[in-house]
């Protein structure tokens, strides 16, 4: 900005949800099968919102800054035995702002 450069630039941070759980498949639990994708985007989305509502980000943002949007890639599953929409599901909707807002 001190150089004149506006500071509306885009871009995207992208989280491979599906590629933590395929990196620990086989070395967690039952229980935590299919989980630690969606604990990480939570987390992430949790560190974006707090990010973003900080007092130096709303300086930033009142200068012209454009905030950087979360992607959610590789939402496929890579396990055979879970829903194909495993992750969407609990990445979309009222259920993700309920447990990660």
């Amino acid at each position: 900005m001190e150089a004149g450069l506006k500071p509306g630039v885009g871009s995207v941070a992208s989280v491979f949800v599906s590629r933590w759980d395929g990196a620990v498949m086989g070395k967690v639990p039952e229980a935590l099968r299919n989980q630690l994708g969606i604990a990480i985007a939570g987390r992430t989305y949790k560190a974006a919102r707090a990010l973003l509502s900080s007092p130096r980000w709303q300086r930033i943002y009142s200068s012209g800054a454009w905030p950087q949007r979360l992607l959610w890639a590789s939402t496929g599953t890579k396990d055979p035995q879970a829903s194909d929409v495993l992750y969407i599901k609990a990445l979309a909707g009222s259920f993700y702002r309920k447990h990660y807002a």
